[in-house]
């Protein structure tokens, strides 16, 4: 398989953000926090709950108090990420999390003993959605929710722009995050039920095009392509890059769109379901015949 983005690239990144990310800008403790109050509509009351991608010590303590009965496990690929983390745990709950580090979407060990994963724009910088949500189908229970957050496309709006007029000829400079409904339909794909989203737009502001470029590397995000121009790049490039970055007519300051998607699925309860290639979902015989039954013995 060709691969969209470099994962080493992505992922030394990710080490380099390692203590800035929740301190770089208020937007991901911000969908962090809204992430976890949606939490309040589901009846679920996990025990075993995976955290796909380390978060604030804030939301983990948060989700401590929400679910106090569970144990968390966070993963992430970035070590730094989990260590920065590890430090900044509260001493006495510490007993109530595990943090491994997982290279890609391998939980060779895990055998669907979680009953919720909650991810906030851990997904966004995956180029395989298929594999990532097989592997996140494996460990979950039967009925286990998966609820998360990731990048949708309308993000970089400004820096795609800004780059087709400054080197017209090279695409490969922007992430260019998944369409929700791509999403949806990876999840489908992979077996979840019921996957429901919606997505808004935030606007970001920075005085200069460092600050917003630094406010980016500080997120993780850089230009993870594969097929990316080698080498730095240069001045003049560069200084054309800059002059056409959007600005905000009132303020003067340079804009940075981001369209935030937020998600939810469900594991499902055996009944498989397979995205055919004209768009329709497909339910086995066997799965349906099964669903019934169960649902006659609850009704006698």
């Amino acid at each position: 398989m060709t691969h969209l983005f470099d994962s080493k690239t992505l992922l030394r990144q990710r080490n380099r953000s390692a203590g800035k990310f929740f301190s770089a800008t208020e937007l991901p403790a911000q969908v962090e926090q809204e992430l976890v109050e949606r939490l309040d509509i589901l009846t679920l009351e996990p025990s075993q709950v995976l955290v796909l991608g380390a978060v604030s010590a804030h939301t983990l303590e948060t989700l401590c108090s929400r679910f106090s009965q569970a144990h968390f496990t966070v993963v992430d690929s970035a070590e730094r990420m989990l260590s920065c983390l590890r430090d900044s745990i509260e001493e006495s709950l510490a007993p109530r999390f595990t943090l491994k580090h997982v290279p890609g979407w391998v939980f060779d060990d895990e055998r669907a003993p979680f009953d919720l994963v909650f991810s906030n724009f851990y997904l966004s910088f995956s180029d395989d959605l298929n594999e990532a949500f097989a592997q996140l189908h494996q460990v979950l229970r039967a009925d286990g929710c998966f609820h998360f957050s990731c990048l949708g496309p309308d993000s970089f709006a400004e820096l795609h722009a800004a780059w087709a007029k400054a080197d017209p000829d090279d695409v490969h400079h922007t992430l260019i995050p998944p369409d929700m409904h791509d999403v949806g339909d990876a999840l489908v794909h992979a077996g979840f039920r019921e996957p429901v989203m919606d997505r808004e737009n935030y606007t970001l502001t920075y005085s200069s095009s460092a600050a917003l470029m630094g406010d980016l590397r500080n997120h993780g995000v850089s230009n993870g392509f594969a097929a990316r121009r080698k080498g730095l790049t240069g001045r003049s490039l560069w200084d054309r890059f800059a002059s056409a970055l959007s600005t905000d007519d009132e303020s003067g300051r340079l804009v940075l769109t981001l369209e935030v998607v937020i998600g939810q699925a469900w594991r499902g309860d055996g009944m498989s379901q397979q995205r055919r290639p004209d768009g329709a979902v497909g339910i086995s015989l066997e799965a349906l015949a099964h669903q019934l039954r169960s649902e006659q013995e609850n009704e006698d």
